[in-house]
């Protein structure tokens, strides 16, 4: 599921599976910590955008945020607004 839901999003540059995974449990540690949906997506741009020569669009880090929240931790669905 995880590589399935990679290769979906359309990213400039592909992350390992291991990259992915733990960008999922950052974004599902991040809910826990009470964290909106809007600051989540901000952290995750901010961090996309600290890699060179690498730009990420804000649709992919929405679509890569509500992908980390389906596979890891569906229970923060909700949030997802």
């Amino acid at each position: 599921q995880v590589r399935s839901a990679i290769s979906s999003l359309g990213l400039p540059v592909t992350p390992s599976e291991s990259q992915a995974r733990q960008f999922g449990d950052s974004v599902c540690d991040a809910f826990d910590q009470g964290q909106t949906f809007a600051q989540v997506k901000a952290a995750a741009m901010q961090a996309a955008g600290q890699v060179p020569l690498v730009r990420v669009s804000p649709a992919a880090v929405d679509a890569a945020v509500r992908s980390a929240v389906n596979l890891f931790c569906p229970g923060h669905a909700a949030k997802l607004v």
